[in-house]
């Protein structure tokens, strides 16, 4: 699932990455922290405020990303 990361006061982003950047999300871990690859495949963990990956919504029984034609 791709991602937008975000700097949130308090919880700064890992060295290598900054701050609008897009990330794929590749799973969830303990501690309220996913696992995240930048554009060159190496991992990340970040807290899971701190990456954005847009909203779902469900439509006729399927879901759909906010930016799929559908929801539009």
């Amino acid at each position: 699932m791709k991602g937008c990361l975000f700097d949130v006061i308090g919880y700064p982003l890992p060295e290598g990455l900054v701050n609008e950047q897009e990330v794929t999300v590749t799973r969830g871990v303990e501690d309220m922290k996913s696992v995240v690859l930048d554009g060159a495949g190496v991992e990340f963990e970040v807290f899971y405020w701190q990456v954005d990956v847009g909203r779902e919504f469900l439509i006729g029984g399927e879901h759909y990303h906010e930016s799929h034609p559908t929801v539009r």
